[in-house]
């Protein structure tokens, strides 16, 4: 969703956009019932950094609407960074986890 959001908000197409906001932020809140039908429990080595990522990604999103109504300009910013950030250290450690479950089978 969000390569999909950055694409539709760089080509000008901000409706689509906002209405790809909605269905982001449904898959968003539905991500723990994922993770927990995946697994039970958090792992450990690179599977703790993988559910711990994957919970600071959920977590910074749940802090949006804190964030955006406190209206200051540096909050926003270091939640953006943050929750785009962990967004691409997640899909990093979801590529190397889908290598090792594949290279072990």
């Amino acid at each position: 969703h969000q390569w999909h959001l950055a694409a539709l908000r760089s080509c000008g197409l901000m409706r689509k956009a906002g209405a790809l906001m909605r269905s982001h932020k449904l898959v968003g809140a539905l991500a723990p019932a994922v993770f927990y039908a995946h697994s039970q429990q958090l792992g450990y080595a690179y599977l703790g950094a993988l559910s711990g990522v994957f919970f600071a990604l959920f977590f910074s999103g749940l802090l949006h609407r804190l964030t955006w109504r406190l209206h200051k300009p540096w909050l926003q910013t270091l939640w953006v960074t943050s929750h785009v950030g962990s967004a691409v250290v997640l899909l990093i450690l979801l590529g190397y986890h889908v290598y090792v479950s594949y290279a072990y089978r």
